[in-house]
């Protein structure tokens, strides 16, 4: 079994992260925190960097290029970066056995390997992210990952898939539902101004 080799940050690189950063949406939050939990616009975001099976080189790189998904993006985005960013992780972890110290090509090929066409989207949104944190310049993510990653042919998630199905738990609700939602939120609006 191959070892990775740690990152090699230069001496003008550093664990370093801003003491405070702003959201998109305006929102405030400390990056350093091994937790990020704030309240964005109506969103509650939430990432416990904790729960990342990698070095702590790779944590602060990936920190670096998340902040930037929260300054320019949504917090959904932003959060589902994170997910699937985890879920690779845990892969990676369960293929060496060890914590990941960067994106590499094994890693990447093993990771699609491990999912059917169906679910190959999760890599497809990782790639515009690992391709994204390559290009601000942070370190963690190899060339030779980024080089594939723009190679590859990945399809997207399946869209509208539960609504044509009516998929009893994923599609859209039936009219009896709908009237019962509408119900209910008509009685919650009369007894609100009824008093």
């Amino acid at each position: 079994m191959n070892k990775l080799l740690p990152i090699q940050f230069d001496s003008n690189d550093s664990y370093e992260l801003p003491a405070e950063v702003r959201t998109l949406n305006g929102a405030q939050f400390d990056p350093r925190a091994d937790k990020w939990s704030y309240r964005d616009s109506t969103f509650n975001v939430s990432m416990d960097f904790n729960s990342l099976k990698a070095s702590i080189e790779l944590i602060s790189s990936v920190k670096k290029a998340l902040i930037w998904y929260a300054e320019n993006k949504s917090p959904n985005h932003l959060m589902n970066m994170f997910s699937y960013f985890k879920r690779y992780l845990k892969h990676a972890h369960q293929s060496c056995g060890e914590s990941a110290n960067n994106i590499n090509i094994k890693d990447v090929l093993n990771f699609r390997a491990s999912y059917s066409e169906r679910d190959s989207y999760f890599l497809g949104s990782l790639s515009g992210f690992f391709q994204k944190w390559h290009d601000l310049g942070f370190p963690g993510v190899t060339d030779d990952a980024v080089a594939l990653l723009k190679q590859l042919r990945i399809k997207g998630n399946r869209k509208g898939e539960a609504v044509l199905t009516m998929d009893p738990e994923n599609g859209p609700y039936t009219d009896i539902e709908l009237g019962g939602i509408r119900s209910a939120l008509d009685e919650c609006w009369r007894q609100l101004t009824s008093d």
